[in-house]
């Protein structure tokens, strides 16, 4: 539960896992958080609609709650949800790797990253204002995520979780395709 900073955006970040105070300190200085249980909050916006709200990884699909800031782990057999986990308000998209999983958290601005093993966000990766969708380049290297505000598609290195490039695009992105080679992406 450590603070990290982002270096792609050189902002400050922590994920609470569990809700509760957590107070903060440098120097002098302190700051408390009270963080409340994702799912005890009210969805306020019901003018979007999810982009790519499910992927499915092996036996279990991951479905990105969208009007509950949560990430479903659903048995693909059963279609019984085993796992919740909090991400972040408006989640809209999620990709996977056999042990990260990146949901687009709209109304935070960033991808939430789930440790699979754990069942726990572990960071959260800054894309812009309204981050709109996500998808994995078919090696699981790159990941492409929407900024729809700033009109650009945004390459994060899955390895490293730094944002390696800004590409612009046209107005409101709402959707992502790579090509199964890896070698394009269209975006609408």
């Amino acid at each position: 539960n450590a603070p990290f900073r982002d270096e792609a955006s050189g902002r400050w970040g922590f994920v609470a896992h569990l809700p509760g105070a957590y107070t903060f300190a440098a120097g002098t200085q302190t700051f408390t958080a009270q963080t409340v249980a994702a799912s005890s909050l009210a969805f306020h916006n019901h003018n979007y609609f999810p982009t790519r709200a499910v992927a499915v990884t092996g036996a279990q699909l991951l479905v990105a709650a969208v009007i509950r800031p949560e990430l479903l782990v659903v048995d693909a057999s059963s279609l019984a949800v085993t796992q919740t986990v909090p991400v972040g308000s408006w989640p809209v998209a999620v990709a996977a790797t056999d042990t990260l999983a990146f949901v687009a958290a709209r109304g935070e601005d960033v991808l939430t990253v789930v440790d699979r093993a754990t069942g726990r966000p572990t960071r959260a990766v800054w894309i812009g204002d309204e981050v709109s969708n996500v998808a994995l380049t078919p090696d699981g290297r790159t990941l492409i995520a929407l900024a729809p505000i700033e009109r650009e598609a945004v390459f994060v290195d899955v390895a490293t979780l730094r944002v390696t490039a800004r590409v612009r695009v046209g107005v409101d992105p709402s959707h992502v395709v790579i090509a199964p080679d890896g070698t394009r992406a269209w975006v609408a």
